[in-house]
C-alpha cells in the first residue's frame, strides 16, 4: 500500500540565487529579496490582464499572446473582464485559475496563478513571449515551468523545460534527482520521471536510500519503482558491456564505427592487440562496478581509458610509443570520441528501460 505523497516544494535551493533563473530577465534581485518583474511584465501599458504569482507578484501580460500560446488561455473565461458575472467567476476559480472579480492597477483583471511562484511564472512567460528564451539553470524552476506548461497547454514552454531537465539529469545530486522524480510522478510527467530516474543511476542504491530517509515520508511504491529500475538498467548495461570489441562496434556503428576506424587505419598489428586488450580490461572494470551505479560519472572516463591503455601495453608486451603514426597522432581525440560514444550508448540503454514495468 502507498503512503500519502508529500508535495515537494518548488522553491529554489537556498544556495542558488534567484537571479540565475532567467538570464533574459537580467534581474538583479538577490536571494531573499522580493522578485521584481522586468520589461515587459512590469509595464501596465503593455498588458491587458494581470497574472499574479503564488507569492503575490503581479505580471502585466497580453491576452492575445497568452491565447496564441495556450489552448487553455484561449478560453476567455480564464482572462475575465472587470464586472463579469458571478457564475463565470466561480467557474474560473473552481479550475484553480483564481477569482475573476479581482481587479488590479488600471482596472485590469487579475488571474491568480496558484501553482507558480514569481521566478517560475517569469520563466514561463518569457518562453512564450517574443523575447530571448529564459535560461532554466535551476532545476526547481525548470520543474515548475514544466508543471505549469502542462496545465496550461503551453507547448513551447514545455519543450524548453523538458530539454533543461534532460540536461539536469546528468548533474543532479541524489536528493535532487529523487525530488524531481517524485514531483514528475505526482504530475504524471512520465518522460521527466524517466530522466530523473536515469539521473539516479549515477548513484549506488545505498546513497539513494539515504536520500529517501533524509527527505522524509514518500510512497513505498515509488521507492520500489526506483529500485527495480536501477536493477533493470544495470542488467541492460551489463549485457551491453559483455560483448566483444567488434560486437560493441557493430551495435553503435550508426553513430560512430569508432573501433572499426581505429583498426582499419592502423599500420601495425601491435595497435590491434593493444586496442583489443583495452576493451577487455575496460569490460572487466566496468562489469565489476556497473551493478552499484550503472551510470556513475567515473565509470568510463578519458583518464580511465588512458590508464587502461598503459596497462594494455604491458599485457601485450608492446609500448604505446610504438603505436602506428595514425593512432599516435589521434589517440587523444580517439579516446574522447570513444568515451562519449560509450557513455551516450549507456545513457540510451537506460532510457529504454521501462520505468513502470511489472515485476
Amino acid at each position: 500500500s502507498s503512503q500519502p505523497q508529500t508535495q515537494p516544494s518548488l522553491d529554489p535551493p537556498p544556495t542558488m540565487s534567484t537571479a540565475t533563473i532567467a538570464t533574459a530577465a537580467s534581474n538583479p534581485t538577490q536571494t531573499g529579496a522580493p522578485f521584481a518583474p522586468q520589461v515587459p511584465f512590469n509595464d501596465p501599458s503593455l498588458g491587458d490582464v494581470i497574472l499574479r504569482s503564488s507569492d503575490g507578484v503581479d505580471f502585466y501580460v497580453s491576452k492575445g499572446i497568452l491565447a496564441l500560446s495556450s489552448h487553455v488561455f484561449y478560453d476567455m473565461s480564464l482572462l475575465p473582464a472587470p464586472g463579469q458575472d458571478q457564475e463565470m467567476a466561480e467557474e474560473s476559480h473552481g479550475r484553480g485559475e483564481g477569482n475573476a472579480k479581482d481587479v488590479g492597477r488600471g482596472g485590469l483583471p487579475i488571474v491568480p496563478m496558484f501553482e507558480s511562484r514569481a521566478p517560475v511564472l517569469d520563466a514561463l512567460l518569457r518562453s512564450v513571449y517574443p523575447l530571448d528564451l529564459p535560461s532554466l539553470d535551476n532545476v526547481d524552476t525548470a520543474l515548475g515551468v514544466a508543471i505549469a506548461a502542462q496545465k496550461y497547454g503551453m507547448v513551447r514552454a514545455s519543450a524548453l523545460a523538458h530539454e533543461a531537465l534532460a540536461d539536469f539529469s546528468k548533474t543532479l545530486s541524489a536528493a535532487q534527482a529523487l525530488e524531481a522524480f517524485i514531483t514528475a510522478q505526482a504530475h504524471d510527467m512520465k518522460d521527466i520521471a524517466l530522466q530523473a530516474a536515469t539521473g539516479l543511476l549515477r548513484y549506488p542504491l545505498k546513497d539513494i536510500r539515504i536520500a529517501c530517509s533524509q527527505r522524509g515520508p514518500m510512497s513505498v511504491d515509488l521507492m520500489w519503482q526506483i529500485v527495480l529500475f536501477h536493477r533493470r538498467a544495470a542488467a541492460e548495461i551489463t549485457s551491453f558491456c559483455s560483448k566483444g570489441i567488434h560486437e560493441y562496434d557493430k551495435d553503435i556503428k550508426k553513430t560512430t564505427g569508432l573501433i572499426e576506424r581505429i583498426l582499419s587505419k592502423c599500420k601495425m598489428y601491435a595497435c590491434h592487440d593493444i586496442w583489443v586488450v583495452v576493451w577487455q580490461i575496460l569490460k572487466k572494470d566496468v562489469l565489476q562496478e556497473v551493478h552499484s551505479a550503472p551510470l556513475a560519472d567515473d565509470l568510463v572516463t578519458t583518464e580511465r581509458i588512458k590508464a587502461i591503455l598503459t596497462r594494455a601495453s604491458k599485457y601485450t608486451g608492446k609500448d604505446t610509443k610504438i603505436l602506428c603514426e595514425t593512432c599516435r597522432a589521434s589517440i587523444s581525440s580517439l579516446i574522447l570520441e570513444f568515451v562519449k560514444a560509450f557513455n551516450d550508448e549507456m545513457q540510451q540503454l537506460a532510457l529504454k528501460v521501462l520505468l513502470n514495468a511489472p515485476v
